[in-house]
């Protein structure tokens, strides 16, 4: 299975994903240079061993999210 996350850029950014569990250790993380408007990061379910409560952060140079998420198997 693959889970994607879209994300919507004003400009070409370079972009980091972090993935990390409840007690705060970093799971996942992938970064790239993505373009000017919609874009895509997948992510293989597999590699991703974690279940539960799930925090992800996406970072551009300017700004930074952070939001809920959960992972079942």
């Amino acid at each position: 299975y693959t889970d994607y996350y879209t994300l919507s850029l004003h400009d070409a950014l370079p972009i980091s994903l972090r993935i990390f569990d409840e007690t705060g250790r970093m799971v996942f993380t992938q970064s790239g240079a993505f373009a000017k408007g919609y874009n895509t990061f997948s992510i293989d379910r597999q590699l991703m061993t974690t279940t539960g409560m799930l925090y992800y952060t996406v970072e551009t140079s300017s700004d930074k999210a952070t939001k809920k998420m959960i992972q079942s198997k």
